[in-house]
């Protein structure tokens, strides 16, 4: 088995805005068949400011580099894990509105009453969500570029 492990749940608040900056050593692990250090990278990160027009905000995006020092041979997978995001977290199952998910138009102060996409029910201008609630809301952004090059 040939892997690497980042964790960067805290990239957004460690890392440099401005340039790559080596990940510290606790966040990172690897376990490689053979290892050929040329041209290996310690792996680093930085974070990115981007404005959402949509909501209106600045959000921080990390980006991660990272080299290998062996060759894979496919098939290559690259997995994804969350922690601490529950799924069927009792908040997270109820905050949902299924008639509005069905079309049935509803006003701010009906969702309110409701209380069923508690927390996400208006938007910061007063203005119901369409769709409410975090279910409806609820999307993972992760962004894998992968850059390589093959040596014959």
């Amino acid at each position: 088995m040939q892997e690497i492990t980042i964790d960067y749940t805290h990239c957004a608040q460690n890392a440099n805005s401005t340039d790559f900056s080596t990940i510290p050593p606790d966040l990172v692990s690897t376990a490689f068949s053979s290892s050929n250090s040329t041209g290996a990278t310690q792996p680093q990160w930085k974070t990115i400011k981007t404005n959402n027009t949509a909501l209106n905000i600045t959000q921080d995006v990390c980006q991660i580099r990272f080299t290998v020092p062996t060759d894979f041979t496919p098939p290559v997978m690259l997995y994804y894990r969350l922690t601490n995001f529950y799924q069927n977290h009792r908040r997270y199952v109820k905050s949902v509105d299924t008639q509005q998910l069905q079309g049935q138009n509803k006003t701010a102060a009906q969702l309110n009453s409701d209380g069923g996409c508690t927390p996400l029910i208006t938007a910061p201008n007063g203005k119901p969500y369409y769709p409410c609630g975090l279910i409806a809301n609820s999307l993972f952004n992760g962004t894998f570029s992968l850059v390589g090059y093959l040596l014959m």
